[in-house]
């Protein structure tokens, strides 16, 4: 037989392997979602049962963040002072503490990651802009992502929360809160997120589903009412000690209100 020949066999065994290869693939896939989806009507059906509901077209997808382990950045909270303060802040550090001064007010730092500022009558005046307007020019200025969350009004004073996102992914329990009181922001305090890369950890998490039971679990055993389960948002919960670790988590919005929840064993945070 011609070499041509027995070449041409080859590539046509090789050619149906590939295609034998490629439809047990597809074919797993399939039954994997098939499975998925299963197991999310099983748990939407068992919530229902227990009086809870959910719509299951609102659910999203199974979440696949890895945890990012966060190096420490003193360099963030020198470029947060003088952002906020000026150029001509002058530090003062004792271990675990840092204290920044100007002539626009004095900062506080902790090696937690939680800081505060006090500004002066003067330091930041909103100039006819609106407190929202302000507050995300001055977030912007001083490099950090943030989204905003709500306002409330309390003895002559507004207050603005805002929640910090790393890589555009909320990260739930790092918020910040500016007051303004006089036509002036006065006061901001919250959690700073490192600003240098994590090292990313990819670790197995929980599916929906999964999840699902192991809420309806948690809350038969602690007594904690509610009858809907509004949405679930991916994302990210910190950690307060060193090493700085965000690890994956899902916010979960219900009809009497909110809860915090790891994606890697559904935990309650």
């Amino acid at each position: 037989m011609e070499w041509s020949k027995i070449k041409n066999i080859i590539l046509l065994i090789l050619l149906g392997l590939n295609l034998f290869l490629l439809i047990m693939v597809v074919s797993q896939e399939l039954q994997a979602h098939q499975f998925r989806q299963e197991a999310r009507a099983e748990a939407v059906a068992l919530l229902k049962r227990n009086g809870i509901t959910v719509d299951p077209d609102q659910l999203p997808a199974d979440t696949s963040l890895p945890t990012q382990v966060l190096e420490e950045d003193e360099a963030a909270t020198d470029t947060l002072a003088q952002a906020l303060l000026g150029e001509e802040t002058v530090q003062q550090s004792s271990g675990v503490r840092a204290v920044y001064t100007s002539p626009l007010g004095e900062m506080e730092a902790f090696s937690t990651g939680r800081f505060a500022v006090d500004f002066t009558a003067e330091a930041q005046p909103l100039k006819n802009a609106a407190p929202e307007e302000h507050a995300a020019d001055l977030l912007q200025r001083a490099g950090i992502q943030a989204e905003y969350l709500d306002s409330s009004t309390a003895e002559g004073g507004t207050q603005l929360t805002y929640r910090q996102r790393w890589s555009d992914t909320p990260v739930f329990n790092t918020q910040i809160v500016l007051t303004y009181e006089s036509g002036a922001l006065r006061h901001v305090e919250g959690v700073l997120l490192p600003a240098s890369d994590g090292v990313s950890l990819q670790e197995e998490t929980v599916t929906v589903a999964t999840l699902l039971v192991r809420f309806l679990s948690q809350r038969n055993e602690s007594g904690r009412m509610f009858s809907q389960i509004q949405s679930l948002v991916p994302g990210y919960h910190l950690s307060g000690t060193r090493p700085f670790t965000l690890t994956p988590a899902w916010y979960v919005t219900t009809d009497t209100g909110t809860y915090l929840l790891s994606a890697l064993d559904g935990s309650l945070l």
